[in-house]
């Protein structure tokens, strides 16, 4: 008797022990199969392991360059001391004239050409006074040297060197005139400049003649015009030198140091020295902020660490039950 196919495998199912169960009943038994695993975070790749760090220490890397630029500004923007020479002050030339002739002008000159000086006394005499002689002596600082000396005349002693001698006036009209030039070993004689300082050395005289002389003095000095010389103004500057005309009181006059400011070279120093101190100042607060930045990036890594877990630790951890 056949029977239905159905009925046939229900017969045999039941010799065999087995039970079968329909393919819609292990759908809603809850019986699924498990799907892929999703606990296993993949390891950082090489460009997010470069990436984290920078990140996390970004704004403390930047604040580090920006202090490290504002020390470079700083130190090639303040001033130097080798950007300037120091101001050397040469000691001054006494002048001794002895003379029956009476004079209206003494006139003392230095002009200098690398390490040689050049020295020029004049005497001017008011009206004839042709073959009329002046005596007269020129008395040197320690360091400096005549460089023709000759003896009785002239002597170049350790200290002091003196050149002494007669002259005659010739005439020069309207005038007479007696005047001499000697030449010096010596790279500052008088006057000294570095471009920001400056520094005149008057000499001394003393006079023994008739009339009541004036002493004009005139120097070389680079740039003698942009020094303001407060305590004696002189009464002509220009780019190469400078002069000044003094009054003779009882036949003398002091040796005097007469000092020149640049007043626009050193308003240049104040301003860039300002401005070192404020990008110092800024410098200096960005490294301060770097190094809270880098520690409150360390520390927070340590108290929430960012590393993955690894396979063994995430099969340590139990998975929840499944319903049903």
């Amino acid at each position: 008797m056949g029977g239905s196919q159905s009925e046939n495998s229900e017969r045999k199912n039941e010799q065999s022990g087995r039970v079968s169960v329909p393919a819609a009943d292990l759908t809603d038994s809850g019986i699924r199969s498990a799907p892929p695993s999703t606990n296993h975070p993949q390891l950082p790749s090489a460009g997010r392991r470069w990436t984290l760090p920078l990140r996390r220490y970004g704004i403390a890397v930047f604040l580090l360059l920006l202090s490290l630029v504002g020390f470079g500004f700083a130190f090639m923007k303040y001033p130097h001391a080798s950007e300037v020479r120091q101001l050397s002050t040469p000691g001054s030339v006494n002048i001794n004239i002895s003379t029956k002739t009476s004079n209206n002008q003494i006139n003392y000159t230095v002009r200098r050409k690398a390490s040689i000086t050049s020295m020029t006394l004049t005497a001017i005499a008011i009206g004839k006074a042709d073959g009329e002689t002046l005596g007269f002596s020129l008395q040197l600082p320690h360091g400096a040297s005549f460089l023709s000396c000759n003896p009785p005349s002239c002597s170049n002693k350790l200290y002091y060197p003196v050149y002494k001698g007669i002259l005659t006036y010739t005439k020069d009209r309207p005038s007479s005139i007696a005047t001499i030039t000697v030449q010096v070993n010596a790279s500052a004689l008088s006057s000294d400049a570095n471009g920001r300082e400056a520094v005149a050395v008057m000499p001394s005289l003393r006079y023994e003649g008739g009339g009541q002389p004036s002493l004009g003095i005139s120097m070389d000095l680079a740039g003698a015009n942009k020094y303001d010389w407060a305590s004696l103004p002189a009464s002509a500057t220009n780019a190469s030198g400078a002069s000044w005309l003094e009054r003779v009181f009882n036949g003398q006059v002091e040796a005097r140091i007469i000092p020149g400011t640049n007043h626009a070279a050193l308003q240049d120093v104040f301003t860039r020295t300002f401005e070192v101190g404020l990008v110092i100042g800024i410098a200096g607060g960005a490294l301060v902020s770097c190094i809270q930045e880098a520690l409150h990036a360390w520390l927070e890594r340590q108290d929430r660490p960012d590393r993955p877990q690894t396979q063994e630790q995430t099969s340590a951890t139990p998975s929840a039950p499944s319903e049903g």
